[in-house]
C-alpha cells in the first residue's frame, strides 16, 4: 500500500487552503442563489401591493393621509435601531468565529504532529532476518498498518485544515457584512476576485481594517495581483502598511473648547529695576526722582 508523502503533508498548509477557499466561496455564492428566488417573490409581491394602492381612488388616499412627520422620525428611529442590532449581532458572530479558528488551528498542530510522528515511524528500518519468514510477515502487516495510520492522519489534518479555511472566509464576510452600510457588496467582490490569494484573504481577514482593506482590492485589483507574489513576510508588511493607511484616515475629534489665553512670561514687560542693576548715573537719577 503506498502512504501519502510528506511533501503531501506540507500541501495542507499552502496548496490545500486554495481549493478550502474557493470551495467555501462556492458554498457561499451557491447559498445566495437559492435564496435569490424567494428574495424575486417577495420583491413581485411588494410591486404588485404598490401597484395595488396606487389604484386606490385619490378620495381614498386623501381620508387614509396621515402627518407625515411622526411616521418618518419613526421609520428613522426604526432604521437606526435595525442598524445597530445588526451590527451587534455581526459583532457577537465574529467573536464567535475568531473562537472557532483558534481551535481549530490548535486541532491542526496536534493533527500534524501526529502525522510527523508516524512518518518517524514509517522512516525507522527494523532489523529483521531475512530467512525468518514468520517475523518477515509480522513485519509486513505492521508496515501496512502504519502506513493505513499515517494516511488516516493526513486526510484528517487536511480535513481540519479545510474547516480552518471556511471559518477564515466566515470571518471575512462576517466582517464585511457588519460594514455593510459603508461597503455595500464588498464580500462578493472581493470573493469573486481572480487575484486574491488564500494567504491575502487570511490577513485580511484578521485584521482590525478587514472591510476597508478588502473595499481598497476589490477597486483594485491590480494592488491584489501584486500581492499575491509577495513573501510571506513581505506580504504581512504589505497589509500592516493598508492597516495603518485606513486606521489613520479616520477623521480626528476636535475639541470645542475656546483657545486658552495667551501666557504671560517675564519677558512681556519689566518692572522697577533694582539698584545692583544700575550704574551710579542712573542710581543719581533715580535717587533725585525719589526712587
Amino acid at each position: 500500500m503506498q502512504s501519502e508523502t510528506l511533501a503531501d503533508l506540507e500541501l495542507i498548509q499552502s496548496a490545500d487552503p486554495v481549493l478550502a477557499e474557493e470551495n467555501a466561496l462556492k458554498e457561499t455564492a451557491k447559498a445566495k442563489q437559492e435564496s435569490a428566488p424567494a428574495e424575486d417573490d417577495a420583491e413581485h409581491g411588494q410591486s404588485d401591493a404598490e401597484q395595488s394602492d396606487n389604484e386606490t381612488p385619490e378620495t381614498q388616499q386623501e381620508d387614509t393621509e396621515e402627518p407625515q412627520g411622526e411616521g418618518n422620525d419613526q421609520e428613522v428611529e426604526a432604521q437606526a435601531e435595525e442598524v445597530k442590532q445588526r451590527k451587534s449581532r455581526a459583532k457577537e458572530r465574529i467573536h464567535q468565529l475568531s473562537e472557532e479558528k483558534r481551535q481549530k488551528e490548535a486541532e491542526l498542530s496536534e493533527a500534524l504532529n501526529r502525522v510527523r510522528y508516524l512518518e518517524g515511524k514509517l522512516r525507522q528500518q527494523p532489523d529483521v532476518d531475512p530467512e525468518d519468514f514468520e517475523a518477515q510477515q509480522s513485519q509486513k502487516t505492521l508496515r501496512t498498518l502504519q502506513e493505513d495510520q499515517y494516511n488516516d492522519a493526513v486526510q484528517t489534518a487536511k480535513q481540519i485544515n479545510q474547516q480552518r479555511a471556511q471559518t477564515t472566509v466566515n470571518t471575512l464576510q462576517a466582517k464585511c457584512d457588519a460594514a455593510s452600510d459603508r461597503f455595500p457588496g464588498v464580500f462578493d467582490k472581493i470573493s469573486t476576485l481572480p487575484t486574491l490569494s488564500y494567504a491575502t484573504l487570511e490577513l485580511v481577514s484578521d485584521s482590525p481594517q478587514a472591510a476597508e482593506i478588502a473595499n481598497f482590492l476589490a477597486a483594485n485589483p491590480t494592488e491584489a495581483a501584486t500581492l499575491a507574489r509577495k513573501s510571506d513576510a513581505q506580504l504581512g508588511l504589505a497589509i500592516a502598511r493598508l492597516e495603518n493607511r485606513f486606521s489613520s484616515a479616520k477623521p480626528k475629534r476636535v475639541s470645542d473648547a475656546p483657545k486658552p489665553p495667551p501666557k504671560v512670561t517675564p519677558t512681556s514687560g519689566r518692572g522697577k529695576r533694582s539698584f545692583s542693576e544700575m550704574n551710579f548715573a542712573e542710581y543719581e537719577k533715580s535717587r533725585k526722582a525719589g526712587g
